[in-house]
């Protein structure tokens, strides 16, 4: 005969009655009208995901080096953590297309806002290029895009990659609207036969921006570590941040350290226990940067417009980390293949960078488009129709 006893514990369970009430409270909060999660500057992804990302979630951006995912990383780390507003005064940054601008009005609270009325007072303009307004004297104002959030956040960097003053300058460069290199003071000036210098106006500019990121709730990791370091790291951020919700980002999986691991598909599997533990035990955000395989640099991809988009299969040691994501978005910048019109519509390549979602449990999938404008440190939002050909 068989016998029902084993030496193991069995896994704790929860009966359907005792999430009930849980349930309606996470719809309830959701009718509230009240923001729940963090907002990005670009609005196809906000709408992806159902307005703003939220906590307790997983989401892998995929890329080949030279797309740009650091870059966009970069971006989504300074969004989420915006919360004040910063008024930078009349302060000589490049705030983009004078033609793609929207008028603002004041509300009740401070707050520059799209007026929804036709009669209203204008006390400034959006520069949808930078997301920077400009008051009415002049002023130039950083709105914080997540100053209605609910929750107060920190958020922890591993930037195994690029060192912490890298990152700073490269979000000073996206305020601004100058290079990472003139502010480096080392942009070749074609006029002057010479790298460019900053003038002490210029110097006390980007200054002033740097001290702004003084109040930002953010612990950065420069050192790469193993598995059990990065849980570690985060456990003690947590512990000292009580009642505060975690944003954790890693650029990127492949630059963990091993302890036992015997491979790189059993750190990526280690990398993905891990995410999902510290999901659980904290309600947090994790974005984790993977890299894609040699397959979409194929000549038979690059030559089958079909075959230009990014898939699964893309993703090196995809399967080991993809059952722990909740949100997968693979980027693309064809030109570094040298794919000029790119997949079945023929878009052009010069600026393009393509998200492709390709998982998303509580979302939509799709294409989100963006536009790179290095030049300018910056990356905007874009529709698919503006890289049609006419």
């Amino acid at each position: 005969m068989s016998s029902n006893k084993t030496p193991y514990k069995g896994l704790h369970y929860i009966k359907s009655h005792q999430v009930i009430d849980n349930t309606i409270s996470r719809i309830a909060q959701e009718r509230s009208g009240l923001q729940y999660g963090v907002k990005t500057r670009y609005a196809g992804l906000n709408r992806a995901m159902l307005r703003w990302f939220r906590f307790g979630r997983v989401a892998m951006i995929a890329g080949m080096s030279g797309s740009g995912k650091s870059y966009l990383l970069n971006k989504l780390r300074q969004d989420f953590l915006a919360k004040e507003t910063i008024n930078f005064g009349k302060a000589d940054f490049y705030l983009g297309d004078e033609e793609k601008t929207l008028d603002l009005t004041l509300d009740m609270a401070g707050k520059y806002k799209v007026p929804r009325h036709k009669e209203y007072k204008h006390e400034g303009k959006l520069y949808l290029d930078s997301g920077l307004i400009k008051a009415n004297n002049g002023n130039i104002i950083q709105q914080g895009r997540n100053s209605d959030c609910e929750h107060d956040v920190v958020l922890v960097h591993f930037g195994y990659e690029m060192d912490p003053e890298d990152e700073q300058i490269r979000t000073a460069s996206d305020i601004m609207g100058k290079s990472y290199g003139y502010l480096m003071s080392s942009q070749w000036d074609y006029d002057l036969k010479d790298y460019n210098r900053l003038s002490d106006k210029q110097f006390d500019e980007v200054s002033g921006v740097l001290k702004s990121f003084a109040n930002q709730q953010e612990y950065y990791v420069p050192f790469s570590g193993d598995v059990e370091q990065f849980k570690a790291t985060v456990y003690r951020v947590a512990a000292d941040n009580p009642g505060k919700k975690l944003i954790i980002t890693l650029d990127h999986t492949l630059l963990s350290k091993r302890l036992k691991e015997r491979s790189e598909a059993e750190l990526q599997t280690n990398i993905a226990l891990a995410i999902v533990e510290l999901r659980q035990t904290l309600n947090c955000f994790i974005i984790v940067l993977n890299q894609m395989n040699q397959g979409i640099e194929s000549a038979e991809r690059i030559n089958d417009p079909a075959g230009h988009y990014p898939q699964k299969k893309d993703i090196y040691l995809g399967g080991q980390i993809w059952w722990a994501c909740d949100i997968v978005m693979m980027m693309h910048r064809p030109i570094v293949l040298g794919i000029k019109k790119y997949g079945l519509h023929r878009l052009d390549t010069t600026h393009l960078i393509h998200l492709n979602i390709i998982k998303n449990r509580q979302g939509v999938l799709g294409d989100v488009f963006l536009r790179e404008d290095f030049a300018h440190g910056r990356i905007q939002y874009a529709q698919k129709e503006h890289f049609i050909a006419a």
